[in-house]
C-alpha cells in the first residue's frame, strides 16, 4: 500500500501531464473543445461558471460538479453548482449557490489552503472530509476529486470539486466508481484553462 506522501507526489506529477498524454477518442476531444470555446467566450462571472460546470460534466462521469470560490472579503467561500431535479440530472438553467463561512474546513479547504490535489476513492473515511462543506445535494458523497485554481498571483482563487463518478450517467442505475489518473488529468486541464479566466472575471466582477 503506497503512503499517503507516495499518494501526494503522485497526484502533484499528475498535474504536470501534458494534453497530449490524454485519450484521443471523440467524445474527449469535442469536450475539451468546447471547454476552450465555452470559458474563451464566457463573458461575465456567471457565464464562466456555467460554462464551467457544464464542460465537468462533460469531460466526467461524475454525478456532481461544484466551483468553490475563495477570497471574500469576510474571509468565506462561495459554493457553486447546478441543481438537479428528483432523478438525478443536471438542470443548467439555474445554478445553487451557499455561503461556507470559512475556507479551511473540509477536503475542498485542504485544497485551497494547501494548493494540493486530492482524489479519494471513498470521501467519507478520509478525515479531511466535511460533509458540510464537501457537498453533493442528493446524493451521499462516495468517490471525490478535488483541485485548485490557481491565478495569476500564483495562489487558489478557487477549487473545481467533482462527486460520485459512475459508469454510465444515462443509466438509470448508476454503478460508482473511482475516480482514475486520466480523470485527474482531465480536470487538471479545466483547471488550468479556467484559472486565467476567472481572475479576469473576479476583478471585474464578483456579483451574479
Amino acid at each position: 500500500m503506497k503512503s499517503k506522501a507516495a499518494e501526494d507526489k503522485e497526484q502533484k506529477q499528475l498535474l504536470n501531464v501534458p494534453m497530449a498524454s490524454l485519450p484521443t477518442g471523440p467524445a474527449v476531444i469535442d469536450a475539451v473543445l468546447a471547454m476552450s470555446t465555452d470559458i474563451g467566450l464566457a463573458t461575465g462571472l456567471r457565464q464562466l461558471l456555467c460554462a464551467t460546470l457544464r464542460i465537468a460534466h462533460r469531460l466526467t462521469t461524475a454525478l456532481h460538479a461544484a466551483v468553490f470560490i475563495v477570497g471574500e472579503d469576510d474571509g468565506s467561500m462561495l459554493y457553486v453548482a447546478y441543481p438537479q431535479d428528483e432523478h438525478g440530472n443536471t438542470i443548467e438553467s439555474d445554478l445553487d449557490t451557499a455561503r461556507i463561512s470559512e475556507v479551511g474546513p473540509g477536503i475542498v479547504g485542504h485544497v485551497v489552503t494547501k494548493c494540493e490535489t486530492v482524489m479519494v476513492p471513498n470521501a467519507p473515511d478520509d478525515l479531511r472530509f466535511d460533509p458540510s462543506v464537501d457537498r453533493a445535494p442528493g446524493y451521499v458523497v462516495n468517490s471525490l476529486m478535488c483541485a485548485p485554481v490557481v491565478g495569476a498571483q500564483g495562489q487558489p482563487i478557487a477549487a473545481l470539486q467533482l462527486c460520485n463518478k459512475v459508469r454510465d450517467r444515462r443509466q438509470q442505475v448508476r454503478v460508482p466508481e473511482s475516480f482514475e489518473k486520466q480523470d485527474l488529468r482531465v480536470l487538471a486541464i479545466l483547471c488550468s484553462v479556467l484559472g486565467p479566466a476567472l481572475d479576469r472575471q473576479l476583478l471585474l466582477d464578483r456579483e451574479f
